[in-house]
C-alpha cells in the first residue's frame, strides 16, 4: 500500500550538491509528492559544491550525512532510514507514492509492468557518461519518442499522470536541450517529448519550481592562460586559479573578447529567457579577470536560446553572429557605442536568408588574420547517419573559409581560403572546356577522373528563359546505383508556381486568406517575407505560410508556391540542391536534400546564365561553394558504402527544348592531398 493513503507526517529530505545532476528528475518527483501529499514534510539540504575541497571530506565520512556508502545523493526518510544513489531512491518514491501507474489491457501483470517502466527510465543509464552523452543520446532519444507516441496519452504507457519513467525522461530531454541543440533529433522525431516535456512543466508544482528559479544551472565561464607565450603552438595551459570568472547569467559558448579605444574589455556569450528570447549577452572587465555584467548586446524570438555567438568587424562593419535551431545564422550591422546595443541593418538571425551555410554547419568559430587582415571562419559537421558510435568520434570541422562583405555592404559572403589550393596534386590535374550537353542525360561518366579526395572547379551556362535540371554526380559507382547528385535548378517563373511546395521557414501564417492570389500579396507587402506557399487542402488560417527564406522546391499538387520578386529581370533565383538519394543504402543515415539559392545577375546581354561551382569531396563531407561572389556556402555528409563509389559522372533531367543547350564551360578536377601532412 501506498504512503498516499497513510496520513502520518512525513519528514522527507534529499541530500545533494547544489547542482542538477542526474537526481533532477528525483526532484521533480518529490516537488509534485508534496503538493498532492499535505502530510510530507519535503526539503532539500545541500552540499555547497563550491566548498567541496574544504567541507566534503569531513562530511563523507559521517554516515549520518552521507549515508552508508559515503556519497551523494542520500534521501533521508523520517530520520530512520538513509536511502542512498539516484535510481533507488527515485525507484523508493515512485514505489511509496503510486508513481508506478496502473497497469492497463497490453500489459496486466503488475511485475511485467513496473519491469517496463524501469526499462524506460534506465536509458539514462549514468555509466560511460561520455560516450553515452556524444554517441548515442539522440538515438536513444528517438527510440524514447517513438515509444511515448504509442500512448494514448502524454505520458508512458497509456497513463493519465505521469511516472517516474516520464519524471527521467522528461529530465533527459531539457537537460540535452539546455546543453546542445545538436544533441537531440530532427523536429519530427520529438514530438511527444515536446508534448511531454510542455505537460511535465504545466504541473502546478513544477510550473512553481521553475517560476521561483529553482532549478540549477552551472554554466560557468572559466579561464587559462598560456603555460608559456612565447610557444608558437600554445599547448599547455594554466587554469586560472580563481575561476569561475563568471557565474551568472547561465549561459555558454563565450566569443573572444574585444576592446574600444578607453581599453575596456567587452565579451559575449549565449543565452536565452521568455522575456528576450535567444539573446547574447554582454560583460565588460578592466583587467580581463573581473568582470561585470550589462546587458543582452542583442535578442530576438527566433529561438529561446543561442549558440556560440560571436561579432567581429568585416570592412566598415559589424557582423554578430549565432547558432540556433540546427544552423548558423548571421547579421551586418551597427554598435550603438554609447548603449552598447547591436542594431541589424538588413535582416536577423534567425531569418533563412541570413545563413552562413546551407547544410551541416553549426557552432562555428571566426578569428582575424592578421598576416591577411581577414576574418576565417571554421564550423562543426555533424554526423548525419546512425554510426557514430562504431566510429568513435562525432563529427569534424570544416575547411577554413574567408569571410567578406557583399558590395552593398549588407549581406556576408565566403569562399574556402586560398591556401587551400596548396592541397592540389598538380600531376593530377584533368582539365575540360566547352561540353555541349544533350537535352535528357540520365546518367554519363566522365573520362579518366576518380576519387573520394578531390576538388572540382566548374562553369555551368545554361539558358535564362526555360526550365531547367541538371547537374553534377560525385562518388559514384560506375553504374550510377550508388551516387550523390551536385545540381542545379532553374524555373522561368518563379513568383507563382502552382503544384509546388516549399516547406519549412515559416514564420507566420496569415489569417484569413482564401486563395492563393491573397497570400502572395501578404508576402509582397510584409518586408520579412521572401517566399509563401499556400495549401489548398488546409483551413483558412492555417493555410498561407510566409518565409523568411527560400526553402527547397517540392512537388505537391495541392500546393501554389512563389518567391517574391523585388529584383529586375536581369536576375533570377536559381536552386542550387545536393541530391543524397542514392549517396548510401543505410536507411539510419540521412536521405533528405540539402538546398540553397543563388541570386543570378547577367553578365551580358546574351541569352544565358554564367553558374561557377568549386565543390570539395573529401570522403563522407562534401562542401559546396559558389566562388565568384561567395554567395552560397553548403555542407552535407554521405556514406557510400560501395568501395568503388568515387567516379564523377554529369546528367541532365530536365535540358532545353529549344535550340538553346546546357554547357559546362570549364571543368576542372584536382586530387587533394592530406591536409595533415
Amino acid at each position: 500500500m501506498s504512503t498516499s493513503t497513510n496520513q502520518e507526517k512525513i519528514k522527507v529530505r534529499l541530500y545533494y550538491w547544489n547542482a542538477r545532476g542526474r537526481i533532477q528528475a528525483v526532484r521533480y518527483m518529490l516537488e509534485d509528492v508534496a503538493a498532492k501529499y499535505p502530510n510530507v514534510d519535503y526539503q532539500e539540504d545541500f552540499e555547497i559544491l563550491e566548498k567541496a575541497a574544504e567541507d566534503w571530506p569531513a562530511h563523507k565520512a559521517d554516515r549520518s550525512i552521507s549515508g552508508p556508502f559515503g556519497t551523494l545523493p542520500v534521501l533521508h526518510w523520517n530520520d530512520t532510514h538513509i536511502i542512498a544513489q539516484t535510481l533507488p531512491i527515485g525507484q523508493f518514491i515512485a514505489r511509496k507514492f503510486d508513481l508506478y501507474g496502473k497497469p492497463k489491457s497490453a500489459n496486466e501483470d503488475p511485475v511485467v509492468f513496473q519491469a517496463l517502466i524501469d526499462g524506460v527510465v534506465d536509458f539514462d543509464d549514468p555509466n560511460h557518461p561520455y560516450a553515452r552523452l556524444v554517441k548515442r543520446v539522440t538515438s536513444d532519444f528517438k527510440t524514447l519518442n517513438d515509444l511515448l507516441a504509442k500512448s494514448s496519452t502524454s505520458f508512458f504507457y497509456d497513463q493519465h499522470e505521469p511516472t517516474i519513467a516520464d519524471y527521467f525522461v522528461f529530465y533527459g530531454f531539457t537537460l540535452a536541450k539546455d546543453f546542445h541543440s545538436a544533441l537531440l533529433p530532427a523536429d519530427e522525431d520529438t514530438q511527444a517529448l515536446s508534448k511531454l516535456e510542455q505537460e511535465m512543466k504545466s504541473r502546478p508544482a513544477l510550473a512553481k519550481y521553475f517560476n521561483e528559479g529553482r532549478l540549477y544551472n552551472r554554466f560557468i565561464q572559466c579561464q587559462a592562460r598560456p603555460a608559456n607565450v612565447t610557444d608558437p603552438t600554445l599547448t599547455q595551459w594554466i587554469k586560472w586559479p580563481s575561476n569561475p570568472i563568471i557565474t551568472s547569467p547561465n549561459g555558454r559558448d563565450p566569443s573572444t573578447a574585444f576592446q574600444d579605444d578607453q581599453n575596456n574589455y567587452y565579451l559575449i556569450y549565449g543565452f536565452g529567457s521568455d522575456e528576450l528570447g535567444g539573446q547574447a549577452v554582454l560583460f565588460t572587465s578592466r583587467d580581463f579577470v573581473n568582470w561585470t555584467y550589462l546587458h543582452p548586446i542583442h535578442s530576438n524570438h527566433y529561438d529561446t536560446f543561442w549558440e556560440c555567438p560571436d561579432i567581429f568587424n568585416v570592412s566598415n562593419r559589424l557582423v554578430m553572429k549565432a547558432s540556433l535551431r540546427g544552423q548558423d545564422f548571421w547579421a551586418v550591422g551597427e554598435l550603438d557605442p554609447m548603449q552598447k546595443i547591436f542594431h541589424p541593418l538588413a535582416g536577423d538571425l534567425g531569418e533563412y536568408t541570413q545563413l552562413v551555410d546551407q547544410g551541416k554547419f553549426y557552432a562555428s568559430k571566426s578569428f582575424h588574420d592578421p598576416i591577411y587582415d581577414r576574418q576565417v571562419i571554421v564550423g562543426w559537421i555533424r554526423e548525419d547517419d546512425n554510426q557514430g558510435e562504431t566510429r568513435g568520434w562525432q563529427g569534424m570541422l570544416s575547411l577554413s573559409r574567408s569571410i567578406f562583405l557583399s558590395d552593398d555592404g549588407l549581406q556576408l559572403r565566403s569562399r574556402p581560403i586560398d591556401a587551400l589550393q596548396s592541397l592540389r596534386i598538380e600531376k593530377s590535374h584533368r582539365s575540360f572546356h566547352n561540353i555541349v550537353l544533350s537535352s535528357i542525360i540520365p546518367f554519363e561518366l566522365i573520362p579518366d577522373v576518380s576519387g573520394n579526395q578531390i576538388e572540382v572547379m566548374m562553369i555551368w551556362q545554361f539558358p535564362r528563359n526555360q526550365d531547367l535540371d541538371f547537374g553534377l554526380s560525385v562518388l559514384s559507382t560506375l553504374d550510377g546505383s550508388q551516387r550523390t547528385s551536385i545540381g542545379v535548378i532553374r524555373r522561368v517563373n518563379t513568383t507563382f508556381m502552382p503544384n509546388c511546395d516549399l516547406p519549412g521557414w515559416d514564420y507566420f501564417s496569415v489569417p484569413g486568406i482564401t486563395n492563393s492570389f491573397d497570400c502572395q500579396y501578404a508576402c509582397n507587402q510584409d518586408a520579412k517575407c521572401r517566399a509563401w506557399t499556400f495549401a489548398g487542402t488546409k483551413q483558412v488560417n492555417n493555410n498561407c505560410f510566409l518565409k523568411t527564406g527560400i526553402p527547397q522546391l517540392k512537388a505537391d499538387s495541392t500546393c501554389i508556391s512563389g518567391v517574391k520578386q523585388y529584383r529586375t529581370n536581369q536576375q533570377q533565383f536559381v536552386w542550387i540542391y545536393i541530391n543524397r538519394t542514392l549517396s548510401q543504402e543505410n536507411p539510419g543515415a540521412s536521405h533528405d536534400p540539402v538546398t540553397g539559392v543563388i541570386l543570378l545577375e547577367s553578365m551580358s546581354l546574351s541569352n544565358e546564365w554564367f553558374l561557377g561551382l568549386n565543390i570539395f569531396i573529401d570522403h563522407s563531407v562534401i562542401e559546396v561553394f559558389e566562388p565568384q561572389g561567395g554567395r552560397m556556402a553548403m555542407t552535407t555528409r554521405v556514406y557510400p558504402e560501395d568501395d568503388t563509389a568515387e567516379y564523377l559522372a554529369i546528367y541532365v533531367n530536365n535540358g532545353p527544348i529549344m535550340t538553346e543547350n546546357i554547357i559546362i564551360d570549364t571543368l576542372d578536377i584536382w586530387t587533394l592531398s592530406s591536409i595533415w601532412t
